[in-house]
């Protein structure tokens, strides 16, 4: 039994890491957390927030609300995927907002305090930014930053809608202000490699930049190809702690979590920050974090 235990990573997909590699999908090197270059400031004050009443303005600056356990709400909504498809597109949907007051407007109050649309939303028609309230203007931009993130995703051959997103469609369009994103695949059975990792994207989130981490489970005894792949996307939060610890937000509960990295290490187990999955198997870091290899 104990040497089932020992084996059963080696079982995960992300153990072809190599051949990932070798078809251009994997990142050849390790990241380091060192490496990681602080974003620009964030801008102070959009020359229409007029339009926009206390409350919302201090929600379109800060719609992620510092990390806080808990639900994450806005006007009332908890902000949680509105399809069992687009938990990746909401992870880079928040991604994007928590650097675009513009964009965070318009999702929380549905004003649109800019001149011009954010990119997430170029090609919404004026039936789509009219959407009433936090439900539905979740859904219309979940949907247009899933078919941005998975088009061209096979080349010519359309990305299946039912797989949800890819980790190098995600860091395609990955947006928040000055950062570049690239991808890793993390096999879990490299304990060293795998803490590297998540420590990087601790190094981005104390810099203030959200890290989407990709979620999974085994191929081993009671799993499968469709489980051992990246099943789901996370979104590691922006959070100054002191601790060895990440705050994610779990899209399909519209929670965000306080999580121990040392407890996303060697996981046989589901974790409900991982959306009932046992391992992280897949990264969106910043580019920079890679200068060094």
């Amino acid at each position: 039994m104990q040497t089932w235990l020992r084996n059963r990573h080696s079982w995960t997909l992300t153990a072809a890491a190599p051949l990932l590699t070798a078809l251009g999908v994997g990142e050849r090197t390790v990241p380091d957390p060192d490496a990681v270059q602080p974003p620009p400031e964030p801008v102070a004050r959009l020359p229409r927030e007029a339009a926009l009443s206390p409350q919302q303005r201090r929600l379109a600056h800060h719609p992620l609300r510092g990390a806080r356990v808990g639900r994450l709400l806005w006007d009332g909504t908890t902000v949680q995927q509105t399809s069992p498809v687009t938990c990746g597109a909401l992870s880079l949907l928040l991604l994007a907002t928590a650097g675009d007051p513009v964009l965070a407007a318009w999702l929380t109050s549905g004003v649109r305090i800019g001149s011009t649309p954010p990119p997430e939303l170029a090609r919404a028609s004026r039936a789509q930014l009219a959407a009433p309230d936090v439900a539905s203007r979740l859904a219309v931009a979940e949907r247009l930053v899933h078919e941005s993130a998975t088009r061209g995703s096979l080349g010519p051959i359309g990305w299946p809608r039912g797989l949800g997103t890819p980790p190098w469609g995600a860091a395609r369009v990955a947006r928040f202000r000055g950062v570049d994103y690239t991808h890793v695949p993390v096999h879990d059975g490299d304990v060293a490699r795998t803490r590297t990792v998540l420590m990087t994207a601790r190094a981005a989130t104390r810099l203030g930049i959200p890290v989407p981490l990709f979620t999974g489970g085994d191929l081993g005894p009671g799993g499968s190809i469709a489980t051992a792949v990246p099943r789901h996307v996370v979104l590691a939060l922006p959070h100054r702690s002191g601790k060895d610890a990440l705050r994610i937000f779990e899209p399909s509960r519209g929670q965000v979590y306080d999580v121990a990295i040392d407890a996303l290490l060697g996981r046989f187990r589901s974790h409900a920050a991982l959306g009932g999955w046992s391992h992280v198997v897949w990264a969106v870091l910043p580019r920079s974090a890679f200068t060094a290899g």
